[in-house]
């Protein structure tokens, strides 16, 4: 059993909070896939298997951060408009 790092658990509270507060609004499309290329090509990311990646910088989950419009890149590595 993986031991819980009680950082990521206070960051992914805060991202959870940040999304809600957000009205839970997601990206799609283009943004979503840009945000996610990033993350992919990143030297963060953690290497476990598609589809449950996670950043090694603030252990979100990948594809669940780049999707809620909320989130920003720990790095600033997404593209913001």
């Amino acid at each position: 059993m993986k031991k819980i790092n009680i950082k990521y658990l206070f960051k992914f509270l805060w991202a959870i909070a940040k999304h809600i507060y957000d009205r839970m609004r997601k990206l799609e499309g283009i943004e979503y896939e840009m945000r996610l290329h990033e993350c992919m090509q990143c030297e963060h990311m953690d290497g476990t298997e598609e589809p449950w990646e996670h950043c090694n910088v603030c252990g979100c989950h990948i594809r669940t951060k780049a999707s809620w419009k909320s989130e920003r890149c720990p790095r600033g590595k997404w593209y913001e408009r």
